[in-house]
């Protein structure tokens, strides 16, 4: 069997090790797979949630399947898409990533995936579909402790997407834009990567002077405190002057 299946299912009726859930912040319930898998699972699920304070975005927890056939139920929060520079990217990718490594340290060895934020959470499917399926694969590349990843979907365009999404994974190249505000200055962080993270960052004072610089190695969280640590730096110049 291919490591990867995509595949029209009921995602509460794969018998697999664990399923995701596409959760919201307070992890008790909602519409679309999250309520369809709190439904199936019953009401021990919701009380188990209720211990875990809820889950941030980009991040994933662990609860048992209760009446579900999966012995799991990893619940990930994925992104209000808001046109692109709220990190959304950047989270949805988070979400597999952190969803995989939660089954691997529950030792589950199948794992099935709905369309995270592709419901009504409005991202783009067919981008939502690209980072999916680039980070399952980048994951997939580096451990064998998960056999196989199911993608469970609920619509004929979702299956699409990621069929072709599947094809050429490595061409997948995620853009991600954030911008900031810091003590009167402007941030802009911008990033063209794929396996790499490579960002490029300007710094724009309240006189409108402008600052390029471009790292490597890291994340957007460190982009913009790099950031912010360049802007304290220059204001204390300034005010040495």
């Amino acid at each position: 069997m291919e490591p990867i299946q995509i595949v029209r299912i009921d995602i509460t009726k794969l018998e697999v090790d664990a399923i995701v859930n596409a959760a919201n912040n307070s992890l008790l319930g909602g519409g679309g797979v999250d309520g369809a898998i709190h439904r199936a699972a019953g009401s021990g699920l919701v009380k188990e949630c209720r211990a875990l304070n809820g889950c941030a975005t980009g991040d994933a927890k662990i609860t048992g399947g209760y009446n579900l056939p999966a012995k799991f139920v990893i619940h990930t929060v994925g992104p209000i898409w808001k046109g692109g520079t709220n990190n959304e990217r950047s989270l949805l990718a988070s979400c597999y990533r952190k969803s995989l490594q939660c089954g691997v340290d529950n030792d589950c060895k199948t794992i099935a995936f709905p369309a995270i934020s592709c419901g009504a959470y409005g991202f783009p499917i067919a981008e939502a579909c690209d980072i999916a399926m680039h980070e399952v694969c980048n994951f997939l590349d580096k451990t064998d402790a998960i056999s196989t990843v199911y993608f469970a979907c609920f619509s004929p365009e979702i299956e699409k997407e990621l069929r072709r999404a599947k094809e050429r994974p490595g061409d997948f190249i995620m853009k991600t834009k954030i911008s900031d505000t810091y003590k009167g200055w402007t941030i802009s962080v911008n990033a063209e990567h794929n396996q790499d993270s490579h960002f490029s960052f300007d710094i724009t004072n309240p006189s409108g002077d402008s600052q390029h610089v471009k790292m490597g190695g890291i994340n957007e969280q460190r982009a913009l405190e790099r950031a912010r640590e360049m802007i304290d730096m220059e204001i204390a110049m300034n005010e040495e002057e």
